[in-house]
């Protein structure tokens, strides 16, 4: 079964890690969606001091990271059409998993 919680502080080497191992993947897949200085460890630290930071776990065991910011995106005020809802909503950033974790299923 798979968890969702707060990254803690003391987990923000490991979370980059994570990051790192995917900046790699997507290079190996032939895509680039972070460069080599982003997200950096200093971005991680930031998302988890903001309360952004979250780790998905597997039986206690760190699976992947993501920020989840509900504060908004400032990117989506000026979009091309309109945003559907006047409602808040969260958006999900910085989105990694372990390889080992890679295609397992979350049931």
């Amino acid at each position: 079964m798979y968890n969702l919680r707060p990254a803690a502080m003391n987990e923000a080497r490991q979370c980059y890690e994570i990051i790192e191992e995917a900046k790699s993947f997507q290079k190996e897949q032939g895509f680039t969606q972070w460069t080599d200085d982003y997200p950096s460890q200093d971005t991680v630290i930031e998302d988890i001091k903001d309360g952004k930071g979250f780790v998905i776990t597997s039986d206690d065991e760190i699976a992947g990271y993501m920020c989840i910011d509900f504060t908004g995106e400032p990117a989506y005020d000026n979009i091309d059409g309109s945003w559907n809802s006047d409602e808040p909503y969260a958006v999900v950033h910085r989105m990694a998993f372990d390889r080992k974790f890679i295609g397992r299923s979350m049931y």
